[in-house]
C-alpha cells in the first residue's frame, strides 16, 4: 500500500497518472477551465478509457473557448454537474479502481500557476472504495448533460475571476503528460531517499508481489521520472504479470534513458519473444550476450524463446526443427558456462540453470540433482535482496516436473 503527498509540478503528476489508465477514469473536480486536461480526456477516449466528469454547477466551467464539452459529451464521456445551491466542492478522480488522486487542487490555470496546492495519490484499496461510494452519492445527486446550449447554469464565480482565470492562458505552461527522455550513457547518482525506494521496489518485486510493485514503481516514477532501475523492476514485474505490452514499453523507456542496460535487452527479448516476435527476440537476446557471453540468465532466457517456438503448432515443422536447434546449442551452452565453475562456489540460481538445461536435454538423472541441491542452497540464504521467490518458484516447478519425468 503506497499513500504519498505532492506539493509541487501537481499538474505533471496527475496527468501522468491519467495517461497511465487502462480501463475507467471517475473525475470530480470543482472546476474544469485548464486545455492540457481537456487534450488528456480527449486523448484516453481515443484509447478506449471509460471517462465520467462531475463539475460544478457554475457558468466559468463552461465559457472556455478552448474547452468543448459538447464534443466530450458527443465522443461518449458522460458530464454531470451539481445543481445550485449544492456547490461541489470536490476535487479527486479514481484512475482504473487502483489508484486515487485527491487533494485541494481544482483542475484550473489558477490552481497550477499561483495557488499553493496539493494532491495524495494512493493505492489503497480501502480508501479507493470510499472514493468509489463517494462519487457514487454525488453522480445521484447530480444532472447529466446531454446538449450544453441547452443548459442553464449558475453563475458562482465573478466576471472578474473568470477573466483572471482565461487570461492566464496566455502564460507558457511546462506541463508535459510524460517527459520526453534524452538517452544517456552512464547512470545519474541517486539521492539516499531514491536508493530507498528503489531497494523496497526490489523487495517487493523479489518477494513474487508483482501488482504491489508495479503501482510503487509508477508512483515513483511521477516525481523521478529518469531512473532508469525503476523503470526495470517495473518491466520485470509487467513480464511476471504477464503484462507483455507493458513490459516492452517500459523496458523501451529504460533503454531511451541508457543504451547500455543489457537487463533492458534481455528483458525485450523475453517481451517480444512472449509477443511472437522472433526477429526482434534474437537480436535483443544476441545484443547482451554477445556483451556477456557468459551470463547464463540470458542463454537460458533465450532457450527459453527458442523452446516455446519449437513447441509451437502452428510452426511448420521445418522451422520448429530450426529452433530445437537453438535451442539444445544454448542448453548445452549453459551447461558448459556453469561447468567452468568450481562446484563448490556455485549459487541456488546457477544450479537451477544447470538443471534446467539437464532437463531440456533428457539428462534427467543429472537435473534432479542439481534442482535438489538449488532448492536446499535457496532455503540457506539469509539476505533478503538475493532471495528471489521468483525463481524459487521455477524451481519448484521444474522439481515437481522431474519427479513425474520417466527416463
Amino acid at each position: 500500500m503506497i499513500t504519498k503527498l505532492f506539493h509541487k509540478g501537481i499538474a505533471k503528476k496527475v496527468l501522468t497518472n491519467l495517461a497511465n489508465s487502462k480501463t475507467d477514469v471517475k473525475i470530480a473536480v470543482e472546476w474544469f477551465t485548464n486545455p492540457v486536461f481537456y487534450k488528456t480526456l480527449i486523448k484516453l477516449n481515443e484509447n478506449g478509457v471509460k471517462i465520467e466528469l462531475i463539475v460544478s454547477d457554475d457558468n466559468m466551467n463552461f465559457t472556455n473557448p478552448k474547452i468543448n464539452f459538447q464534443k466530450l459529451i458527443d465522443l461518449g464521456i458522460k458530464i454531470r454537474v451539481s445543481q445550485s445551491p449544492n456547490l461541489m466542492h470536490n476535487n479527486f478522480c479514481v484512475i482504473d479502481e487502483r489508484l486515487v488522486v485527491t487533494g485541494t487542487y481544482s483542475w484550473t490555470l489558477r490552481a497550477e500557476l499561483y495557488n499553493f496546492e496539493n494532491i495524495i495519490v494512493s493505492n489503497d484499496k480501502e480508501l479507493i472504495n470510499d472514493y468509489l461510494d463517494c462519487f457514487a452519492n454525488i453522480t445521484e445527486n447530480t444532472t447529466e448533460i446531454t446538449e450544453v446550449d441547452k443548459f442553464s447554469f449558475s453563475t458562482v464565480t465573478s466576471q472578474a475571476e473568470i477573466d483572471f482565470e482565461f487570461g492566464l492562458e496566455s502564460t507558457p505552461q511546462r506541463i508535459e503528460i510524460i517527459a520526453d527522455a534524452q538517452p544517456k550513457v552512464k547512470a545519474k547518482k541517486h539521492s539516499k531517499e531514491i536508493l530507498e525506494q528503489i531497494k523496497k521496489a526490489e523487495l517487493l518485486y523479489i518477494s513474487g508481489k508483482h501488482q504491489d510493485c508495479i503501482e510503487f514503481c509508477g508512483i515513483m516514477l511521477i516525481e523521478n521520472d529518469q531512473v532508469e532501475e525503476v523503470y526495470i523492476l517495473l518491466a520485470k514485474a509487467y513480464w511476471r504479470a504477464g503484462n507483455i505490452k507493458s513490459l516492452i514499453s517500459t523496458a523501451k523507456k529504460a533503454q531511451e534513458l541508457n543504451s547500455e542496460l543489457y537487463q533492458v535487452y534481455n528483458l525485450l527479448g523475453i517481451g517480444y519473444s512472449k509477443d511472437g516476435k522472433e526477429q526482434l527476440s534474437s537480436k535483443n537476446f544476441n545484443i547482451c550476450i554477445k556483451k556477456f557471453p557468459k551470463d547464463h540468465v540470458f542463454v537460458r532466457n533465450r532457450a527459453i524463446a527458442s523452446i516455446d517456438l519449437e513447441s509451437d503448432p502452428d510452426i511448420p515443422v521445418k522451422f520448429r526443427n530450426k529452433y530445437k536447434i537453438k535451442a539444445d546449442a544454448d542448453l548445452e551452452r549453459i551447461i558448459e558456462i556453469i561447468n567452468e565453475l568450481k562446484e563448490e562456489d556455485l549459487d541456488c540460481y546457477q544450479k537451477y540453470s544447470r538443471a534446467f538445461a539437464y532437463s531440456q536435454l533428457g539428462k534427467l538423472s543429472l537435473a534432479r540433482k542439481d534442482i535438489k541441491e538449488a532448492i536446499e542452497m535457496y532455503g540457506e540464504v539469509t539476505d533478503k535482496l538475493e532471495k528471489d521467490k521468483n525463481q524459487f518458484t521455477e524451481m519448484k516447478k521444474l522439481l515437481s516436473q522431474l519427479k513425474k519425468a520417466k527416463e
